[in-house]
């Protein structure tokens, strides 16, 4: 298997007797699960780990309580002094494309989204594939789109998570999804005492313009890890972290 050859791999890259490096993928909703509620057993047999690196990508703003999501998590598998990758969506940048998008989906599935843009249901994987067959051809400026939702339609092709059945769920069609400022995300961090070291972006480009912007606005320190003044920049420049 996959898993056996990687490991067999390591092994040869470090010969001692044992591996020094632990890895798990773990469910961040049963570490935020209610109270009296018992997780499942996989992840219980597994909550005694704690990691120098715990990665965090996409997932906090699918949760429902993410500020006890995060407490749960770095109380629970981060070691003293580790490092915390997380990635989350950003509020100002969805709302360049959110709220256009909702309508054109409640056009288009008025019982799945409804015209305020909440979801009212799930929709099936027919009324799925139908839908991304429709965004697709009006974002070519095809069959009976107007110029706003093929422009509408065109944004959400840019996102990778589009391509996918799952993916277009989580970006489009997700029970509880949670934005954020950075100034919130700092307010989370700083209750959960962890510190920021730095930000990250999704392409070089992107990081080499930022960065020149963050300098622009004043920035100084090494890291460029100041979240208000990276909220500056993102106020000026609303992509920045779309």
């Amino acid at each position: 298997s996959r898993a056996r050859y990687g490991e067999a791999q390591l092994r040869r890259c470090l010969p001692d007797a044992a591996a020094r490096v632990t890895s798990l993928v773990g469910d961040i909703a049963q570490l935020s699960a209610e109270p009296g509620t018992e997780p499942d057993p996989p992840a219980a047999e597994h909550l005694h780990l704690r990691f120098h690196l715990v990665c965090c990508v996409g997932v906090l703003h699918h949760i429902a309580a993410p500020q006890a999501a995060l407490l749960a998590l770095v109380r629970g598998c981060l070691l003293p002094g580790g490092l915390l990758q997380l990635a989350t969506y950003s509020k100002i940048s969805v709302e360049t494309w959110q709220p256009a998008a909702r309508l054109l989906l409640h056009r288009l599935l008025p019982d799945v989204v409804d015209f305020a843009g909440a979801l009212l249901r799930q929709p099936s994987a027919a009324e799925l594939r139908g839908v991304r067959a429709e965004l697709f051809a009006m974002a070519s400026h095809a069959g009976r789109a107007a110029d706003a939702d093929a422009a509408s339609a065109g944004l959400l092709l840019r996102f990778e998570e589009f391509f996918c059945a799952g993916g277009c769920r989580d970006l489009l069609f997700h029970p509880h999804e949670t934005a954020f400022t950075l100034l919130e995300l700092r307010d989370m961090l700083a209750a959960a005492q962890l510190q920021p070291v730095g930000v990250f972006f999704s392409s070089l480009e992107k990081d080499r313009l930022a960065r020149r912007a963050y300098r622009d606005a004043g920035g100084t320190d090494a890291a460029q890890a100041d979240l208000a003044r990276w909220h500056q920049v993102e106020l000026r420049e609303r992509e920045t972290f779309g």
